[in-house]
């Protein structure tokens, strides 16, 4: 048993979709498993998620950055427009820190790519991938000072979880290659599953999993499910919310999973033929943890998830699809390439050592 003088852990995730928060569930298993006791952080969706495993757990409330995307306008501009907003969220939940140190007696913060929870006198850390900005070409000059500025922000951090490997190929490529980040350190696959499922026969053609800020997952769903090939007959969705459908075969019928357990979004994965998903790091993480791939159609105008869905086709037998290349004759010629598990295999989820080396610290 470790012996903890300080134990009280801020575990705050951001809330920029669902994936901050679920990835975040294996670091709280962790803590406890060590004996700490984590304080849980965030907006109201991120903790309503976080109740359904650890409804014990105290919770305090903090804003996070509403984006506010358009249907037209690329997410990258979007956030290069409320970039002002951004930083004053940051320098917001820094002030706010101070006061929930006090309140909650924290010892010290876990964060998950809240750049503003650092300092206030507790030891902190900050999960993120994100080393490296996948900055368009465009905006070279700008990504020159975002970069600078991001790196400010992680020295303020007392480590960098970087939930990747040190093996060549990584996972996030070029976006976690430490740098001048001396405080880093790769943690391995962060994934709130811990076994691959193997299904003995399939229940479904197709699993769709809708992920991300409004409106694209309806925009996805929607085009999706206009241009399914003709043999597939059975259809499950994962989301955060059912949405009305058009223009749909009549001969389709769809499986609604809204807001499904660990258990219920696994097994509906292990009996789907192929998988629909979009790219974010998160799922394409839970994705190989499943031993699955997937069809990957990237989020239009988020840089990173264009990048990540090429690495994974390059590297892990996953399968690219741009949004605006969707065609009944495209997925079913790429779903055709899929096999039925990723060529990654072997990943750990490393999280056992660097808690108890922090814990230790302290």
């Amino acid at each position: 048993m470790i012996h903890i003088e300080f134990k009280r852990l801020l575990v705050a995730p951001l809330d920029w979709g669902a994936g901050h928060a679920t990835r975040c569930i294996p670091v709280i298993k962790e803590l406890l498993a060590q004996n700490a006791i984590p304080v849980l952080a965030g907006s109201k969706s991120v903790l309503a998620r976080l109740n359904v495993d650890f409804p014990e757990l105290e919770q305090v409330h903090l804003p996070d950055v509403e984006i506010q995307y358009r249907k037209n306008l690329p997410a990258w501009l979007a956030v290069l427009f409320q970039a002002s907003q951004i930083k004053r969220v940051i320098s917001k939940e820094n002030e706010l820190l101070k006061g929930i140190v006090l309140q909650h007696k924290i010892d010290a913060v876990i964060s998950d790519n809240r750049y503003g929870l650092s300092g206030s006198g507790v030891p902190s850390v900050i999960i993120t991938h994100q080393l490296n900005l996948p900055i368009p070409w465009a905006l070279r000059i700008f990504g020159f000072i975002a970069q600078n500025y991001v790196n400010k922000m992680l020295s303020k951090f007392d480590e960098i979880w970087v939930p990747d490997v040190a093996q060549i190929p990584n996972l996030s490529g070029k976006l976690s290659q430490i740098k001048s980040q001396k405080n880093a350190h790769f943690i391995g696959v962060l994934s709130r599953f811990e076994n691959e499922q193997t299904p003995t026969q399939f229940k479904y053609d197709v699993a769709i999993i809708l992920s991300g800020p409004a409106p694209q997952p309806e925009i996805l769903l929607q085009i999706i499910l206009q241009n399914l090939p003709a043999n597939v007959k059975q259809v499950v969705v994962l989301s955060v919310k059912e949405y009305s459908v058009s223009k749909v075969s009549k001969d389709v019928t769809i499986h609604w999973k809204i807001n499904a357990s660990d258990d219920e979004f696994s097994c509906s994965l292990a009996v789907s033929a192929c998988i629909i998903a979009r790219s974010g790091y998160s799922t394409l993480m839970d994705l190989l943890q499943l031993n699955r791939n997937a069809l990957l159609i990237p989020t239009p105008g988020q840089t990173e998830q264009n990048y990540l869905a090429r690495h994974f086709e390059e590297h892990f037998g996953f399968v690219k699809l741009n949004q605006k290349e969707i065609s009944r004759k495209s997925i079913e010629l790429k779903l055709k390439k899929l096999k039925n598990e990723t060529v990654f295999r072997n990943i750990e989820i490393g999280l056992k050592k660097p808690v108890k080396r922090f814990l230790e610290k302290q």
